[in-house]
């Protein structure tokens, strides 16, 4: 990901079941975003210890909204808050920049991409 800029921070995560919002703290990799409960000592080799993954090769983030909550993003069956839309602008460039560079029809005729993802933690 040397071209592209590491982005981290905190957001809010809805889970899939309750519907319940979370905050959790995001960090961009080059094919997917891992969560955390609360932000890792070190950024690098943290897999381990994370929440869960959302691997984006293929999907597209959209911007959306909820109840009380402007600033939100959708990424496959995931939802996502900002607290503002110039964070909310940078996480779905940054998103969508990371999931064409991964998209595995490069360099092929255009397909429409998939929606969905499956998160490594589906409770969330």
């Amino acid at each position: 990901m040397a071209d592209r800029q590491r982005l981290a921070g905190m957001l809010e995560k809805q889970s899939r079941w309750r519907k319940e919002w979370s905050e959790r703290f995001f960090v961009m990799e080059e094919d997917c975003i891992r969560y955390f409960v609360s932000p890792p000592a070190f950024l690098e080799d943290n897999a381990e210890e994370s929440r869960g993954t959302l691997h984006l090769a293929g999907l597209i983030a959209e911007a959306a909204q909820d109840l009380g909550r402007p600033y939100c993003i959708r990424v496959g069956r995931d939802l996502l808050s900002c607290k503002t839309e110039p964070e909310q602008r940078r996480w779905l460039q940054a998103i969508n920049a990371a999931a064409g560079a991964f998209d595995v029809n490069v360099g092929r005729e255009p397909v429409q991409r998939q929606r969905s993802v499956a998160s490594a933690d589906d409770k969330e």
